[in-house]
């Protein structure tokens, strides 16, 4: 699958608005659409209070969306792309990617050495069609 590829300042608003989702599960106001708090805002957030819920919801909003950040994580780590290696609980190329890379990197010590001979005799020797 494709997935255009979340711009730097989509990525930016998805981490501000994880810290703000963090603030209020911590009972912290949350901060603004710039990740900052104001002078004005109050140090801890109260969920019953409509005025607080209405500033969480306002900057929320100002974030913008999360869907090509969010989409474009659940394309790279979907185990049918074979990009990320699902037997990991970290992020790591998949297994046939560091194997192709270590064949790129190291074509003499990776590739059957009758291989390179065969190409050397073609370079050296021409094509005997």
């Amino acid at each position: 699958m494709k997935m255009a590829v979340a711009r730097p300042e989509e990525i930016e608003k998805a981490m501000v608005i994880a810290g703000i989702l963090e603030d209020v599960d911590s009972n912290t106001f949350p901060r603004t659409a710039k990740g900052e708090w104001e002078e004005s805002d109050p140090d801890h957030f109260d969920e019953d209070d409509l005025g607080h819920l209405q500033t969480f919801h306002e900057r929320l909003m100002e974030c913008g969306g999360l869907w090509r950040v969010a989409l474009g994580y659940a394309v790279l780590t979907d185990p049918k792309n074979r990009i990320i290696d699902p037997d990991k609980s970290y992020l790591e190329l998949h297994p046939r990617l560091l194997e192709g890379l270590r064949a790129v990197d190291h074509p003499f010590t990776y590739w059957p050495k009758r291989l390179w001979k065969g190409i050397w005799d073609i370079l050296v020797e021409g094509w005997n069609l």
